[in-house]
């Protein structure tokens, strides 16, 4: 009896030989003979054989078709007990292995599919390895189960591949596949790895309600995600998403940082705990983009087959936004792009001793004030007490501007030791669009600042020194010298408003009539109540010997009347505004006036009060 002379030429198989008896006059044996149709009744016989003693034979661990030509092939419901391998096999009709068992390794390498291939609903126990095979025809792999590694590297499918409803609980690997028609993953699970490096998808490739655990390599373009669920999923080597199909998907703490989205839609999507640092939106995924969710609930319901599986529904509280859409006339700026916007952040630590912190952090309350007049610059800041340091926290749209902050930031820290009378030349205006009195009123309210500052800083090293006092009275000064500015400017426009009513300056009529010299009026008005409250905090901060108890707690009373008065301010008129000022500055004179150090600020006021 001869042996078949069949040569083994797969790259994944071992070398070998072919241990069947030869079939007729052929020096191959009839597993490998090419002629399908001639030894049609042979094979089917003599595969019957073989498998059987394959069962029964304990020497024998695998099922070994490697080579084999099948005419069709109908393993329907086959449980195979024992590792099958069915490198570089031809299957030239039908394959059907259908609600078949894999209960170890099956190896399809670089096996070849002419006829529709059927592998819905079967279990692969074990490794599936479909490396380098090809589908000429309708390749089914529906609510098939692979509880081992699924490899479909270097693979081809020639039509469409159906992996719907199918889970995979390890490494699915489709790296460097093709696939020429629709590829479909529906309500697909990947518990592991998905691996799709390099693959090449010529139509269609749809996750529509698919869960992800590890995402790597995907298409960058025209991917279906819609209703997917990728939880905890990683999207490794995917730098640009186009054309992708978000709607309704759940994004549960993926990351979707420094990658670009161009062309997708995510509309009714749940964002939950996304990572989008960095991120950039294209104007057709910020427009197509409509409305999304921040939360979601998920339970477990049983279908008509008695199977369990969750469902993840959005939670309809976290619409956002929470009424319309984005970009439309209710939210005419409001989008996906600036809902996910993350400033850029930094710290920087400042070395100040403790007694001097909480004069310094009230200082640096003021800096971005100081910034955005002086330097153009929108930056927030959040300043922290850390033991010898404070930690200032700095958030900026635009990381470039970072080193223009710090050089702000410098500028500003410097004017903490510049003598106040210097002030006004030492403030150096970047920004040329700031007009003269807005740095006039930039440079009084840093002024004001740094004097309130340096007071702070004084009392808590609890010495009553010629540092605090000085710094007190200038601080009277300079704030008595803006009070003193603003009520002119009152005073100049209750008396344009009089003569134009020829009547005394009381009436709304009049504020109706020469509308901008009453908003002239009003503001100023307000501003002068707002000088009003900073000297009222002034005395708050002053040395304990400067008011007594009674005096103080009396003061506290005029300041909390005071900023009850600013709330109004809104809907008040002019007149009743005027009334609450002018009732201000009559307890700041008379409190004043109880207080030696105080007496020569009474005096200003009071004389101011003259000339109205």
């Amino acid at each position: 009896m001869f042996l078949c002379q069949h040569r083994y030429t797969s790259m994944i198989s071992e070398e070998k030989q072919c241990m069947h008896p030869c079939y007729g006059d052929s020096d191959l044996c009839v597993f490998h003979h090419p002629d399908a149709d001639a030894k049609a009744e042979a094979f089917a016989e003599a595969l019957e054989a073989y498998m059987k003693t394959v069962e029964t034979d304990e020497t024998k661990e695998t099922y070994d078709f490697e080579g084999f030509i099948f005419s069709t092939a109908n393993f329907e419901g086959y449980l195979f007990v024992k590792s099958a391998n069915f490198i570089s096999t031809q299957f030239l009709g039908s394959a059907n292995f259908a609600l078949s068992r894999f209960f170890t390794h099956a190896g399809f390498g670089s096996a070849r599919f002419f006829g529709d291939a059927k592998f819905n609903l079967v279990r692969f126990f074990g490794n599936a390895n479909f490396s380098l095979a090809e589908f000429s025809d309708y390749a089914n792999f529906a609510a098939s189960r692979y509880d081992g590694q699924a490899l479909f590297g270097t693979s081809k499918f020639l039509d469409i591949a159906n992996f719907n409803s199918s889970k995979f609980r390890d490494t699915a690997s489709f790296r460097w596949s093709c696939f020429s028609r629709g590829a479909y993953f529906r309500s697909v699970h990947f518990q592991d790895k998905s691996i799709f490096d390099q693959s090449v998808f010529h139509d269609e490739v749809t996750f529509t309600e698919a869960h992800f655990a590890f995402l790597k390599h995907t298409p960058n373009e025209g991917v279906v995600l819609n209703g997917a669920v990728l939880e905890a999923a990683h999207l490794w080597g995917i730098d640009t998403l186009r054309g992708y199909d978000l709607r309704d998907a759940f994004l549960l703490g993926i990351s979707l940082a420094g990658k670009r989205l161009e062309g997708c839609n995510a509309t009714g999507a749940v964002f939950k705990n996304v990572h989008t640092d960095g991120w950039a939106l294209d104007g057709a995924t910020i427009a197509a983009t409509t409305y999304i969710y921040t939360d979601y609930t998920r339970e477990t319901v049983t279908d008509d087959d008695g199977n369990e599986r969750e469902v993840f529904k959005p939670v309809e509280e976290s619409r956002v936004p929470a009424d319309g859409a984005f970009g439309d006339a209710d939210n005419p700026r409001f989008t996906l792009e600036t809902y996910f916007f993350q400033p850029h952040e930094w710290n920087l630590a400042l070395n100040f001793p403790r007694r001097l912190q909480r004069g310094i952090v009230d200082y640096l309350n003021f800096f971005p004030e100081y910034a955005r007049v002086t330097h153009g610059l929108d930056v927030a800041t959040t300043p922290h007490r850390e033991g010898q340091k404070i930690r200032l926290t700095f958030a900026i749209d635009d990381a470039k501007q970072q080193p223009n902050v710090k050089a702000a930031l410098a500028d500003y820290m410097q004017h903490l030791f510049t003598p106040i009378d210097d002030i006004r030349e030492a403030v150096v205006f970047h920004d040329s669009r700031v007009t003269e009195q807005e740095k006039a009123e930039h440079v009084a309210e840093l002024t004001s600042n740094l004097l309130h500052s340096r007071i702070l800083m004084a009392h808590e090293f609890g010495q009553l020194t010629s540092l605090q006092q000085q710094a007190v009275n200038q601080q009277f000064a300079h704030t008595l010298e803006r009070i003193d500015s603003k009520l002119a400017t009152v005073q100049g426009g209750m008396l344009v408003l009089a003569e134009l009513a020829k009547t005394p300056p009381a009436p709304i009529t009049i504020i109706q009539k020469n509308e901008n010299n009453a908003r002239a009026v009003v503001h100023n008005t307000v501003s002068v109540r707002l000088e009003l409250t900073t000297l009222a905090e002034l005395v708050q901060a002053a040395p304990d010997d400067a008011l007594s108890p009674a005096l103080r707690q009396e003061y506290a009373e005029v300041l909390s009347e005071i900023k009850d008065a600013l709330k109004a301010k809104n809907t008040a008129t002019a007149q009743s505004m005027w009334g609450s000022v002018w009732k201000s500055l009559k307890n700041t004179t008379d409190l004043f006036a109880k207080v030696p150090k105080l007496q020569d600020a009474a005096e200003v006021i009071q004389g101011m009060m003259g000339t109205l």
